[in-house]
């Protein structure tokens, strides 16, 4: 054979194909031999059981597992022999070289060294989903096994050269497995960084043929209908407001016209050739042919304990995020809902292995919520849609698991967007007219509520980013223009008759309007404004919204435009009349006034903000504190900035160590099991660890000093803290006290850190809810650990 490509010198006869080797060429005629017997299928169930790993005989019609299960037993047809009128023409050659040969299984090579071929399970890599997971993700562990012609090129991060995932994330290292050298907070050398794990497989199941798809589509119950709960004019003023359409069979439209001159080319790079050609289009069928998704619900509960879960949820729950209405929630409508509130729920149940079969449980939501975007857009701008969503990404913040960590942090975005598209954010209309029947008020008032507090709870959600991550928020104050949520009492009424009871003297409730509750903590027209708001929930969302001003501020004093413009000034008394507006929600005791003694969750929960506000109002302590944690380089280059930060100001260090020995100690005293408490408790336990590293060691004799604790609660109402006073002089001018918190005699001391640490580790211990509270403790635990090992 004449070679006519160079380096191609074999040439097959019937498809005009070169070849650079004789021995390849011989391969390659195989593929036209007729007489060839195709390859033998060494399958022995039906698909159905092959994708939940059932064994069965694979007997006509039907296997007992499909049987049992309800499900037809349909089996892949084999391959259809080989006849000679099935060899294409020139044309059909030239339009797909390659696509015969895939058809008939060979092995098409690619030229990045990947392959893809029509068989196999062999493994390729990908990320673990959980690096040191310790068996607790069952769904980590169903994405092994893979097709060998998956082009792993597409999923390894290896080949990112500044792919660090420690630094990716302000908390996301918390998750990994930790260097064996710790030295965060120790004087000592740099610890190796947060590595890459492992990687494991990724399993890709053949999609079924579209008879049997169209079959078990029959079979499944229809998808709800998504309804848009807000329609715009328009002439609506807010051009990017709107709701989605039905998605479109997507096609790809023909690229130019036939006999369409192609200019020649501007540079002598690499061409796409038919095979790489080819190659793209196998690449672009993976996601419709394939699914990375393989679900085992064998062990589904039964609808008693998942009942049970949800009650869970309305008895611990329900006060913390009160968006779901527990009086007209029925879970067959709301499916979604009900499923994340499950989550949410079994973390609060004494059942065995209650904290894995959450995980797995918003795993499987999670896919559920992306498969119906995908399905039909609209569904994500629907009520349902974005519940579902919000109660999923609050328990993947607080579970422990960095796979539903890193999803929560990535849906923020979304669920801000799609509640701004659906125009939540704004006043709307009341959506009843005055003096209609009596029920009819009160669902529209309820309809109209739900949307509210949606909206209200999604600004939460976004809001908290800023002190518990130390990033920026995605919405604007600015663009939150609706009211205040109606008072609780209200929202819980169990009947038309018990919410008019309510407010007697109109026809509805009046919200309070959000800039107008602001805005009376600065103007001076009231003098107690906090009293005014009569709503825990209200004092909730206004303190949130002031700590969000006082790291905006922060921002903006990193901001390199601060060098050149002297707003120090400005800035500062900005910040100490936020600061003063916070201290005004603090309440001296925790516990009320009745014989039982009970405690407010709600007044548990503004105390701990209210000290935490004062972390960002303290320069750049907290952009330095998560380097300092991380170990390893950040570590060494943060303690220069650190050392300056305390030399700045003395006071300030000592006012840092009085507001996190606060806060510990209402955790330590109050537990409420919230989902954010064990953030907070870490958070306070290591601010204070490097406030009494900075402070001045205390090394004079301790017999006659005066002792101030700087953890003393009250304990009733109206009664100040007796060491008050004292603790105000302190944070002013110092002094020669012993100060020690809750098992630290004293603070400032060599073992003074430490023994802080072992108190916060003690904290987190005691924190069974939430799986983050481990993952803190971890963190800890290494930091105590590194401390023993220099002095052993």
């Amino acid at each position: 054979m004449a070679g006519t490509h160079g380096s191609r010198k074999y040439q097959c006869t019937i498809c005009s194909r070169s070849f650079g080797r004789k021995d390849i060429l011989y391969r390659h005629m195989q593929i036209h031999d007729e007489s060839r017997p195709p390859p033998i299928s060494r399958k022995k169930s039906c698909a159905a059981c092959i994708k939940s790993k059932i064994k069965c005989q694979a007997g006509q019609p039907s296997c007992s597992a499909c049987l049992r299960k309800g499900l037809p037993c349909i089996y892949e047809p084999p391959l259809r022999k080989r006849r000679a009128n099935d060899t294409p023409g020139a044309d059909a050659l030239n339009q797909q070289p390659e696509q015969q040969a895939l058809q008939e299984g060979s092995t098409l090579t690619i030229h990045y060294g990947h392959q893809l071929s029509p068989g196999g399970y062999e493994t390729t890599a990908y990320h673990s989903l959980n690096p040191g997971s310790d068996g607790s993700q069952p769904f980590g562990q169903q994405l092994h096994e893979s097709y060998n012609d998956f082009p792993a090129m597409m999923l390894d991060p290896v080949q990112l050269d500044d792919f660090n995932i420690s630094s990716e994330s302000n908390l996301g290292w918390i998750f990994g497995d930790f260097p064996e050298s710790f030295t965060g907070l120790v004087e000592s050398g740099d610890s190796a960084g947060t590595t890459i794990s492992d990687t494991t497989k990724l399993n890709l199941p053949l999609a079924q043929d579209s008879h049997h798809n169209l079959a078990h589509e029959e079979m499944l119950s229809p998808l709800p209908t998504p309804i848009p709960q807000d329609r715009c004019h328009p002439n609506d003023p807010w051009p990017m407001e709107w709701h989605s359409t039905p998605a479109p069979r997507l096609v790809l439209p023909k690229l130019g016209a036939p006999g369409e001159e192609i200019l020649a080319r501007h540079y002598p790079t690499d061409r796409i050739d038919a095979a790489l050609s080819t190659m793209m289009q196998e690449i672009l069928r993976l996601p419709m042919e394939r699914s990375p998704w393989q679900a085992v619900l064998v062990d589904f509960p039964d609808h008693a304990k998942l009942d049970h879960c949800i009650d869970m949820y309305w008895v611990h729950f329900q006060r913390i995020l009160p968006i779901v209405r527990r009086p007209t929630f029925d879970p067959a409508k709301s499916p979604l809902v009900a499923l994340a509130m499950a989550c949410i729920g079994a973390c609060y149940t004494a059942f065995e292995g209650a904290k894995a079969f959450a995980d797995a449980l918003s795993e499987f939501n999670r896919r559920l919520l992306v498969f119906m975007a995908e399905t039909d857009p609209r569904f994500a701008r629907t009520e349902a849609y974005v519940t579902a969503q919000l109660l999923q990404g609050t328990h993947g913040y607080c579970s422990g698991s960095k796979r539903l960590f890193e999803c929560s942090e990535g849906w923020r975005s979304s669920l801000v967007h799609n509640t701004k598209c659906m125009g939540l954010f704004r006043e709307r209309a009341p959506m009843a007219q005055k003096g209609g029947n009596l029920t009819e008020r009160w669902h529209a008032w309820v309809a109209q509520e739900k949307l509210r507090r949606l909206a209200w709870a999604v600004y939460e959600y976004d809001s908290s980013s800023s002190y518990l991550h130390n990033l920026r928020p995605y919405i604007s104050v600015a663009e939150v223009r609706m009211s205040l949520p109606s008072s609780q009492a209200h929202w819980e009424a169990e009947s038309p008759q018990a919410w008019a009871s309510l407010h007697p003297w109109t026809d509805r409730p009046r919200p309070l309007a959000f800039r107008d509750a602001i805005r009376t903590f600065f103007d001076g027209a009231e003098p107690r404004p906090v009293d005014k708001l009569t709503d825990e929930r209200h004092r909730h969302i206004i303190i949130l919204t002031l700590m969000r001003m006082l790291w905006t501020l922060k921002e903006i004093k990193r901001s390199p435009i601060c060098d050149l413009v002297d707003t120090d000034d400005h800035q500062g008394r900005d910040q100490r009349n936020l600061l003063k507006v916070v201290d005004k929600f603090q309440r001296v005791s925790i516990v009320k006034e009745s014989p039982r003694g009970t405690v407010d969750m709600d007044v548990v929960r503004r105390y701990q903000l209210v000290h935490l506000a004062h972390f960002f109002a303290a320069g750049d302590l907290m952009n330095w504190l998560y380097p300092l944690l991380r170990g390893g380089t950040e570590a060494t280059r943060a303690r220069e900035p650190m050392g300056k930060w305390a030399d700045a100001s003395a006071s300030r260090v000592r006012e840092l160590a009085y507001h996190s020995a606060q806060v510990l100690a209402v955790i330590r005293n109050y537990p409420c099991n919230l989902p954010l408490e064990a953030f907070n408790a870490f958070h306070a336990g290591v601010v204070l660890c490097c406030m009494a590293s900075l402070l001045p060691e205390d090394s004079q004799p301790q017999a006659g000093r005066p002792i101030l604790t700087l953890d003393k609660l009250a304990e009733r109402e109206g009664q100040e803290a007796l060491n008050q006073d004292a603790i105000d002089a302190w944070i002013l001018e110092g002094g020669s006290q012993i100060v020690g918190v809750f098992g630290v005699p004293v603070l400032a001391s060599r073992v003074g850190k430490w023994q802080v640490l072992e108190q916060t580790a003690d904290i987190l211990r005691g924190m069974r809810v939430w799986g983050i509270a481990q993952n803190f403790l971890n963190v800890i635990t290494e930091l105590l650990g590194t401390h023993r090992d220099e002095h052993t």
